[in-house]
């Protein structure tokens, strides 16, 4: 593996974790879908100064453009809202390593509608995510079933980020500019954020709340821009098979932060769990 691929991937999942705590700390206080807007906005304030200046003019074609577009309202939009609605309901230790099986439908969506043939490779992360998910569910009690909805929240989260993972592949291979893809992946959620939240407030008489401004702007700029940033060069540096295990530790990192900073405790069995479907991960990253 390119040592530089290896540390903007490793960049990347540090500031992705960072970020699941600044999220969650931020929902406490505001609304999921202004603090989707703000993120989104404030890295678009960033990406689009940046891609003039340092990638300058560049021919684009429209499908690119499109499908960078598609990928911002699946990634930004509905996988970022399924997982803030999660974080509402369950623990980041218990969220986050469920949200983070995106690698795994990365590879399970092409042989579900694509027709390609499963591996023994796949059919072994199935069991080790499926197991280490149980270990994660809640013990049975009164908020037993809230944090269930939580699991299957993240989960749903974890298949709308890990779907797009070819198109933004295929985008960088054609020659799009790693912040070109972002600029307009981003803008598009922005767009996409906009309107759900309009439907939401009109239908719902929901008030425009921004109490975490602040949480919003750190979490866009950390996650959105230097994250995104980060992955994206690294995914045109190295296929996506060699530096997604690096992107996998993630799950870790979430694991030690929510307990750090978070003031979370997770048992034993939330931490064999959490271990397992690591695991699964990072083997589906390397012989997937």
């Amino acid at each position: 593996m390119d040592i530089l691929a290896f540390f903007l991937a490793l960049g990347a999942a540090l500031s992705w974790s960072l970020c699941g705590v600044i999220n969650k700390v931020a929902l406490e206080s505001s609304d999921w879908l202004a603090l989707n807007i703000v993120r989104a906005a404030s890295a678009c304030l960033l990406l689009f100064p940046y891609l003039i200046f340092s990638v300058g003019p560049s021919h684009l074609s429209l499908e690119m453009v499109f499908l960078a577009g598609v990928t911002g309202v699946l990634v930004l939009t509905g996988g970022l809202s399924l997982y803030f609605l999660a974080l509402g309901k369950s623990s980041l230790h218990r969220i986050s390593p469920v949200a983070s099986t995106s690698r795994f439908w990365a590879v399970l969506t092409p042989i579900l509608f694509l027709g390609e043939e499963p591996t023994i490779v796949v059919f072994s992360s199935v069991f080790l995510i499926i197991l280490g998910t149980y270990l994660l569910s809640p013990e049975e009690g009164r908020e037993s079933q809230i944090k269930w909805t939580g699991l299957f929240l993240a989960l749903g989260a974890g298949v709308l980020w890990g779907a797009p993972t070819a198109l933004n592949k295929y985008c960088l291979a054609d020659g799009m500019p790693p912040a070109a893809f972002l600029s307009f992946m981003v803008a598009f959620g922005v767009l996409a954020n906009g309107i759900l939240f309009s439907a939401i407030r009109i239908r719902r008489g929901k008030a425009f709340e921004m109490v975490s401004l602040g949480w919003g702007v750190l979490s866009g700029v950390l996650g959105l821009f230097v994250g995104q940033l980060l992955w994206q060069f690294s995914l045109k540096m190295e296929v996506a098979s060699v530096v997604s295990p690096v992107v996998g530790a993630k799950i870790p990192f979430v694991f030690i932060f929510s307990v750090l900073l978070l003031d979370e405790s997770p048992s034993k069995r939330a931490f064999f769990g959490m271990s397992l479907v690591f695991l699964a991960v990072f083997i589906l990253s390397l012989w997937g």
